[in-house]
């Protein structure tokens, strides 16, 4: 292309026209010629100066500015051979026409593109090579010309000789005449056929992978070694509820539930350490909103032609929802860009010695160097890596031996990876016919190479995910079947060769009643592209059936073609019929657990209702797990000597032989091996062979071969056991059976424990009662004998108060002379002082023995009324300081006045109570203090002494009634009372809506304190 704008530039430079111009340098017989070195000769040219008369466009007739000297157009000439040798070995049609759409010009290039000689063309219309659908487009063509505009890379449909279209990118310039007249055009065409063919079938392989991953029925992801999600579908975002950017961003541990991580990190070891080729297994999803989703995950590893792991294929089948799927998967959008084109030429000639004589632009493009720097060098003399050297060196110096023509692939590095080209090598002769240079024509073959590779990679990857046989995968038409893999052969039956001859057709293994669904299908592929997933069955070739969940997806719409993908769902709904009979089954047992008899009247240990109630469970039991008999054990309270037995499925007969050998027995004496014991307590199930020793002689019938037996726990304790006897020919369960079989008996236990709380809930329920009527006999008693010892009391009280007025009324009688009576009525006045302080003391243990019976039996009244609660505390400090003047008690209030809705006197008698604790308990030196404050809405009354202290168990007991605190030292006043006082206390202030509490260190004295709700302004 730049050799042709080059000649047509000297063309019309020199005034004539581009094919006038190559005709004459072809017909001339000039001499070999330098041109751009040293050595350089040119090919055969002739000029044909005869028959050119038409017009100044086309007869060189040197007219115009400027006209040039003849030494200076021998100069012209050369430069035009040197061009049109460039044109003629060109790969590019390169087409000459005027205005009017006649062809004036046709290269080599032209002739191999659209099967016409030049002989054939010159002269006749553009429009021959033009399709008639392509007319227009060429009008518009023709519209931008006139305008001076130039068509640049124009991907279009030309007309072969034969009538076969072919596919072409067209550059068209327009040609003007030394006036700058527009005279007509110039037009190179490049053949794209295998590009647009490529391109095609890209696209092709591309949507049949599309199909396959988006059009799954269930969730399919591309997994990283690390876990990281590379690629996921529709299907998979739909059941955890993430978009798929969110879970790209994710790895599939992210979204594992932490119970099942370690197993499928387990197995994802061992699929990297070669030592699994695939695994199934079954787990948890935790969704987006934090809901679980159990899934059946298949995955498979994918290795690289080096075997090193490239990424998972995991195939997720949601089984949490059991039901049709019906998400239409999008397809995803396309991730291949076309490959671009019109990418230029890179042009050179080298001499006899392989040194460059020539090099286009485009070489920067291609290397970065400029022609400039590469021209007079070899490839040598440039550092070219010596394999590439020889390829070079090679290649040409075949051109130079043989004289013909060859071809020549090489990369050339660059900032973005190699560049790969195609270089055609042409000999050019001198008129001798001796090769004198060698011409590279090099095309960038980049993007195609790209385009087949990605290709291939397209193809392989869609191929490893049908060959990997995790789901049956099928293309069929209207006809039949197309293609399958293994999964879909093995699922109906049939064989590769069974395919080939045309034995396998999709409606020959449809059931009837199944078609109108087919066709549904094949109608929704019509409209939309997609088959919304749905339940069929197939027919296998020895007549039984299989179910399966089917999902379709559009190839090509016409003729309608369809890529199929099929599950295996009989194990599901063998399963799910299964989990019903396991879920009746456990809505039986619950019934049975929840419903119970209670017998009426007194307690007794009546075994009747949980006889009932565990045959009720066994039954269920034995009906899913099919076994022909059962045995409940129930152990005694902390042994493992068998209390109880409940069996089904024997007769009454047999029912007693098994309750005469096991009831009263230990565990170890009906298990000889200690190891098997051991293996029951750790709560593991055991299976015993009936027909071996020691069993074989205890069996409860010659027709049970076969026994699991499953430890029936609460937390670590064994309760009992759960004997199952299996159908004749089984000798062992599935693990699905043994997980219902340990589910079956932690029900077990729950009766077993049912029967254990209720047992002792009667026992609790009886025990209360008769603590209730001890309680209330113990108060009765108590008020009687406070009744009985107050009233004595009382009386005593007031015949000493009497004596002790009389006394001191002798005594101010008594004159000096008589002062040993004096003495005498001293001592007597402070003998009844003492007496009557003990009666006081009596009084008021009688007293909080009256008050604790009040409390118990709800009969204390308060006389509550609005009070201050600083002068209720002020008037019990002032009454204290009369009964201990010798003690210091200081009273701190951070306020006047503190209004409360309480009773008086029984706060008095709170506060009293912890002043006489305080002066008891502390040395008569210390001071006692009195805190009065406001906490919030709450009034706080604390009182502090130095005492000996509480210890943190003491303070717990404190406020328990009769509580004393054991060897407790009163340093002064009375000794230590009932224990009634704090608990008097307590009562009465939480009834007051308040509260009470205790602050002390052992050593370091106590602070008692109580709260009252005051009154809200």
């Amino acid at each position: 292309m730049e050799g042709y704008l080059a000649t047509r530039s000297i063309a019309q430079q020199l005034g004539v026209k581009f094919e006038t111009v190559r005709r004459w340098v072809r017909q001339r017989k000039l001499p070999a010629l330098p041109l751009g070195g040293a050595g350089s000769r040119i090919s055969e040219t002739a000029y044909e100066a005869s028959s050119h008369q038409q017009s100044d466009a086309i007869v060189p007739s040197f007219t115009g500015p400027p006209f040039l000297p003849l030494q200076e157009l021998s100069e012209a000439e050369k430069h035009l051979a040197h061009m049109a040798a460039i044109i003629d070995s060109s790969q590019d049609a390169i087409i000459g026409k005027t205005l009017d759409g006649i062809i004036t010009s046709w290269n080599a290039s032209a002739s191999r593109l659209y099967g016409y000689t030049e002989a054939e063309i010159l002269g006749r219309p553009i429009t021959l090579i033009i399709p008639e659908e392509r007319h227009a487009e060429y009008t518009h063509i023709m519209e931008r010309l006139r305008r001076g505009e130039r068509v640049e890379a124009l991907d279009t449909m030309r007309q072969h000789k034969d009538g076969t279209r072919c596919p072409v990118s067209i550059t068209i310039s327009p040609v003007h005449n030394t006036k700058g007249e527009l005279i007509g055009a110039a037009i190179t065409a490049r053949d794209i056929s295998e590009r647009v063919q490529m391109e095609a079938a890209l696209h092709t392989s591309e949507e049949r992978f599309r199909a396959t991953f988006e059009q799954a029925a269930v969730g399919i992801a591309h997994v990283a070694p690390d876990g990281r999600f590379l690629a996921v579908n529709q299907r998979l975002c739909d059941m955890v509820g993430y978009t798929r950017e969110e879970l790209l961003a994710r790895t599939f541990q992210d979204i594992t539930f932490p119970d099942d991580l370690e197993i499928d990190l387990a197995y994802v070891g061992q699929l990297l350490s070669g030592k699994r080729q695939t695994y199934t297994m079954e787990k948890r999803y935790v969704c987006r909103d934090g809901s679980l989703i159990w899934i059946d995950l298949t995955v498979s590893l994918v290795r690289d032609e080096h075997g090193i792991p490239r990424y998972f294929i995991s195939v997720i089948e949601d089984i949490d929802e059991r039901k049709h799927l019906e998400t239409i998967l999008e397809r995803e959008q396309q991730v291949l860009q076309q490959i671009t084109d019109n990418i230029p030429d890179v042009i050179e000639r080298f001499d006899r010695s392989f040194r460059r004589l020539y090099v286009n632009p485009a070489i920067t493009v291609a290397t970065g160097k400029l022609p400039e720097e590469m021209i007079g060098k070899t490839n040598e003399e440039l550092g070219m890596p010596e394999e590439a050297l020889a390829l070079w060196n090679t290649a040409l110096r075949r051109v130079v031996e043989t004289g013909e023509t060859g071809n020549l692939e090489f990369s050339i590095p660059s900032a973005t990876g190699p560049r790969f080209y195609q270089s055609h090598l042409v000999p050019e002769r001198n008129a001798q016919g001796e090769i004198t240079s060698i011409l590279s024509v090099a095309r960038d073959m980049t993007d195609l190479k790209q385009t087949q590779a990605a290709l291939a990679q397209s193809e392989a990857r869609a191929r490893r995910f049908v060959d990997s046989n995790i789901i049956g995968v099928v293309i069929a038409d209207m006809n039949g079947i197309i293609e399958a893999n293994d999964a879909f052969l093995n699922l109906i039956g049939a064989t590769h060769e069974d395919l080939e001859v045309g034995k396998v057709d999709w409606r020959a293994v449809t059931p009837p009643e199944y078609l109108p669904r087919d066709d549904l299908g094949l109608q929704e592929l019509r409209e939309r592209g997609v088959c919304t997933p749905f339940e069929k069955e197939y027919v296998r070739s020895d007549g039984s059936r299989v179910a399966v969940l089917i999902g379709a997806a559009a190839v090509q719409i016409e003729p309608l073609q369809w890529v199929c993908f099929i599950l295996d769902i009989t194990e599901r709904k063998r399963q799910e019929q299964r989990l019903q009979q396991a879920l009746d089954a456990l809505l039986l047992v619950a019934a049975a657990l929840v419903i119970r008899k209670e017998p009426t009247g007194a307690l007794q240990h009546d075994t009747a209702p949980y006889t009932a109630t565990a045959r009720r469970v066994l039954v269920p039991i034995c009906q899913v797990l099919s076994c022909q008999g059962a045995i409940l054990t129930k152990f005694f309270p902390a042994s493992d000597m068998i209390d109880m037995l409940v069996t089904v499925g024997f007769d009454s007969s047999t029912e007693q032989t098994i309750f005469g050998r096991l009831r009263g027995q230990s565990l170890s004496s009906r298990f000889e091996d200690e190891t098997l014991v051991a293996r029951l307590h750790r709560g593991e199930v055991v299976t015993l062979d009936l027909t071996q020793e020691p069993y074989s002689q205890r069996q409860p019938r010659p027709d049970l071969h076969t026994a699991v037996v499953i430890p029936v726990r609460l937390g670590e304790e064994l309760v009992g056991l759960l004997t199952l006897y299996l159908q004749a020919g089984r000798a062992s369960y599935t693990q699905w059976e043994y997980t219902l079989a340990v589910a079956m008996a932690k029900l077990a236990a729950l009766l077993i424990e049912r029967e254990r709380l209720f047992t002792e809930r009667k026992e609790a329920e009886m025990q209360a009662r008769t603590a209730q009527e001890v309680t209330r006999q113990m108060d009765d008693f108590i008020g009687i004998v406070s009744h009985e010892l107050k009233t004595p009391l009382t009386a005593i009280k007031g015949n000493l108060q009497l004596v002790t007025r009389q006394l001191q009324r002798l005594q101010a009688q008594v004159s000096a002379p008589e002062e040993e009576n004096a003495k005498t009525t001293a001592t007597a006045l402070m003998l009844l002082s003492r007496a009557t302080g003990q009666l006081s003391m009596q009084t008021r243990m009688v007293n909080d023995l009256l008050d604790v019976s009040r409390l118990r039996t709800e009969r204390l009244e308060l006389q509550v009324d609005r009070c201050d609660l600083i002068r209720i505390v002020q008037e019990v400090v002032e009454d204290q300081r009369v009964l201990a003047p010798t003690r210091h008690i200081e009273l701190h209030a951070t306020v006047q006045d503190i209004p409360v809705y309480a009773d008086a006197g029984r706060v008095g008698q709170v506060l009293t109570n912890y002043l006489n604790n305080a002066l008891k308990y502390s040395k008569a030196s210390y001071p006692v203090d009195i805190h009065v404050s406001l906490e919030g809405a709450m009034a706080r009354v604390a009182v502090q002494d130095h005492g000996p202290g509480l210890s943190p168990e003491q303070q717990q007991h404190i406020w328990e009634r009769f509580y004393r605190v054991p060897d407790i030292k009163v340093m002064s006043g009375s000794g230590v009372g009932l224990g009634l006082g704090l608990h008097i206390s307590k009562q009465l202030i939480e009834r007051q809506s308040g509260q009470v509490g205790v602050e002390s260190v052992p050593g370091a004295g106590s602070t008692f304190w109580f709260t009252l709700p005051r009154v809200q302004s």
